[in-house]
């Protein structure tokens, strides 16, 4: 087993560290742990709704981006997208309704998408 050939190499003691002991808010290279996680949760469905988020508004549609970030912030706030738990260094989905920053985010998102339908110009020509 690898705790008889690390005592048959002499080492007598091993610390152990786990994720969950970890402060989220600790920085791993310039982010917070904590984000990095919770952008890791989710990414290829929170991909799609971006890359929907950034056609949306090169085409100048902007109550379909609206209802693109409304759309996520109900996979936010159900955790579906961005809601993790560590449990040692485990991390696992946190499915359950909770208003994070995540659903803050793109509720405000869309109001901003909301008011730019009413300012917006004509859409462009091809």
């Amino acid at each position: 087993s690898i705790a008889g050939i690390l005592e048959n190499a002499g080492v007598k003691e091993t610390s152990h560290l786990w994720m969950s002991d970890v402060p989220l808010s600790l920085p791993f290279l310039p982010y917070p742990m904590g984000g990095l996680l919770s952008l890791s949760q989710g990414f290829l469905i929170s991909s799609m709704i971006w890359a929907s988020i950034a056609v949306f508004v090169i085409d100048r549609d902007f109550k379909k981006a609206l209802i693109t970030c409304l759309i996520a912030a109900v996979l936010a706030g159900t955790g579906f997208i961005h809601g993790f738990t560590l449990r040692g260094n485990d991390i696992l989905n946190q499915f359950g309704s909770s208003f994070n920053s995540f659903v803050t985010a793109y509720f405000l998102l869309g109001i901003l998408f909301l008011l730019a339908s009413f300012f917006r110009k004509e859409p462009r020509k091809v």
